[in-house]
């Protein structure tokens, strides 16, 4: 996702240069926000799946998050 937004901020300056067009940036935007979209979806996922896991367990897990920001 990390590479999705740099690639998008590259673009966005081309496309406002008028060096790509709009088809272009077209692509990338929807290329970011859907890895965005499925980066969401999986901590969703993984949220979900470490309170289960808590539940089966009996005890709270500490899941480390520095990442995902």
């Amino acid at each position: 996702m990390g590479n999705a937004r740099i690639n998008m901020d590259m673009v966005e300056a081309e496309f406002k240069n008028g060096q790509i067009p709009v088809s272009e940036y077209a692509r990338i935007s929807e290329m970011t926000s859907s890895s965005e979209a499925d980066f969401e979806t999986a901590r969703s996922e993984l949220t979900t799946s470490v309170m289960i896991l808590e539940e089966m367990v009996g005890f709270k897990i500490n899941v480390s998050n520095n990442r995902a920001k």
